[in-house]
């Protein structure tokens, strides 16, 4: 019934030109983000234990409670530095205690992803609906202007609290409705169970994420 929202062809926002345009927002932070910040390069330890890869770079954990993430490209280090300078502080990110010209230092996540939660349990219960809308509206607050998310950038961290990695589009890129999310959640039949929970939830989301998408083509 309400899998039709996402299962449109839709064309992807036009990316920003722009990344600070919110400037006096920014200020707040920016003392605190030029301590962590440098142009250094990273040299890796000997003790490093390799955790994930991916197209932007490579993750290693360096301590029980940091990881680096080193760059395959500089601009992409750039991106996800700047992006933790203008949502320093939100309860969804993992401390950043150092950025340079290829990586950030970050705090390690020990916990389960929703990727991992969903092929384990097998089904999307409505606390974890309600924890994803929760952070969708944390990033919309801390106006990024990519509103989605991909279900392994998802974590349970201490407490059941979520937390998010992988700011490097989160404002580079825009996007509305959570169309990554959704396909994640449509390759494990979830997306259905999903968008009930959503209805029943915030049944006004739907309906502005079911207009964005008629509207974006």
């Amino acid at each position: 019934m309400y899998t039709r929202v996402f299962l449109k062809d839709v064309t992807p926002f036009p990316p920003l030109t722009t990344y600070f345009s919110g400037e006096d927002e920014y200020i707040a932070s920016e003392s605190v983000y030029r301590e962590v910040t440098s142009l250094k390069e990273y040299r890796l330890p000997e003790h490093a234990e390799k955790i994930g890869s991916g197209q932007q770079g490579t993750v290693y954990r360096i301590a029980p409670d940091r990881c680096v993430k080193i760059y395959a490209k500089a601009r992409y280090a750039q991106l996800e530095s700047e992006a933790y300078g203008r949502a320093m502080g939100s309860p969804i990110l993992p401390k950043l205690y150092e950025a340079g010209s290829d990586y950030i230092i970050m705090e390690y996540l020990d916990g389960e992803t929703m990727l991992s939660r969903l092929r384990r349990t097998g089904r999307l219960t409505r606390e974890n609906a309600a924890q994803i809308l929760d952070t969708l509206d944390e990033m919309k607050e801390r106006k990024f202007t990519r509103i989605d998310i991909a279900l392994f950038h998802l974590f349970f961290h201490r407490g059941g609290k979520m937390k998010i990695i992988d700011l490097v589009h989160a404002y580079s890129q825009s996007c509305a409705v959570p169309i990554v999310l959704a396909e994640g959640l449509q390759r494990m039949n979830l997306l259905e169970s999903f968008l009930e929970h959503v209805e029943a939830i915030d049944s006004e989301r739907l309906r502005d994420w079911d207009e964005l998408i008629k509207r974006s083509g």
